[in-house]
């Protein structure tokens, strides 16, 4: 395990030097409404903050939302297991906010599914949610 620990290290000093852009994970929270139901509450940022990450494009889509089409990107977000010394919590409810650079927005993904990749890598496949 000594292996994979050691590697993961390394691939976060790789990612905190080349990767060109940082993240946060974003947790929704619910909470009661008063009426019976849930009431999504504002996204609150996971620790660890600022995580190296790389993304790309897998392919582009529409999908109706009410009565108008709206265009949808397939994502893959990398990210290293750990950052800061703390674990990366990314699930499949979470959304991760990739942080403005350069005259690149700042761009928020809804997370669809995670993967870990030999313990030394997180891909995090998602939905971009502003364009």
């Amino acid at each position: 395990m000594a292996l994979f620990d050691d590697l993961a290290t390394d691939v976060t000093a790789i990612m905190l030097s080349v990767a060109p852009d940082t993240c946060d994970v974003l947790r929704v929270t619910t909470s009661s409404d008063g009426a019976g139901g849930q009431a999504q509450g504002t996204p609150a940022t996971v620790s660890p903050t600022g995580i190296p990450c790389f993304y790309e494009a897998k392919r582009s889509n529409e999908r109706v939302a009410g009565d108008k089409a709206e265009a949808v990107g397939d994502y893959i977000i990398y990210l290293p297991v750990t950052h800061s010394g703390t674990a990366v919590d990314v699930t499949g409810r979470d959304q991760v906010r990739v942080a403005a650079r350069g005259n690149q927005p700042a761009r928020t993904f809804q997370v669809t599914g995670v993967e870990q990749i030999q313990g030394i890598i997180i891909q995090v496949r998602a939905l971009l949610l502003n364009q």
